[in-house]
């Protein structure tokens, strides 16, 4: 019996394609939002970090990051690897299984590039689905992150007026 689930296993496994790995999508940076901010909610969103430079958040910065950090959904599997000028390199590890990317980024934009692989068939051009089904959450994780940001920073806004 286990050695028929061990095959099953095998068989899907192998049976599951390669896709050609697309073009990092250029996604929006929210308008107004401090290029210093891009950074550390990219790192929220990778490493599920809830501190802030300030308990009290007494700039409006502070004061977003931490709403942003108690509000976040993040992933744990993902990794920070190093922190570049305009850029994180993050890994993934799951089973044997891993995948390198580099989130990239500009004053109005960030996007998402697979950087290497291991036991996901990558040979630079090509990667197992489940490796681009992984990429593409975090995408949305981050995606989301900065759509928060927005929002706090909106109601932020609402709430000064009334005053």
């Amino acid at each position: 019996m286990k050695l028929r689930y061990t095959v099953l296993f095998v068989a899907l496994f192998v049976g599951c394609s390669t896709v050609t790995i697309p073009n990092p999508v250029a996604n929006r940076v929210p308008q107004g939002l401090p290029f210093h901010d891009i950074q550390p909610i990219i790192l929220l969103t990778l490493e599920g970090s809830k501190k802030t430079e300030s308990n009290n958040a007494t700039s409006t910065s502070e004061r977003f990051m931490h709403a942003l950090a108690n509000t976040l959904e993040t992933s744990s599997e993902w990794s920070v690897k190093a922190i570049q000028p305009n850029g994180i390199r993050a890994a993934t590890h799951r089973n044997t299984q891993s995948v390198v990317i580099s989130v990239r980024y500009s004053k109005t934009r960030w996007w998402i590039k697979i950087l290497d692989g291991r036991n996901v068939r990558y040979d630079g051009h090509h990667i197992h689905e489940n490796a681009i089904l992984w990429v593409d959450q975090l995408e949305e994780q981050i995606r989301r992150a900065f759509e928060i940001y927005e929002t706090i920073r909106d109601l932020e806004r609402e709430e000064e007026e009334e005053l």
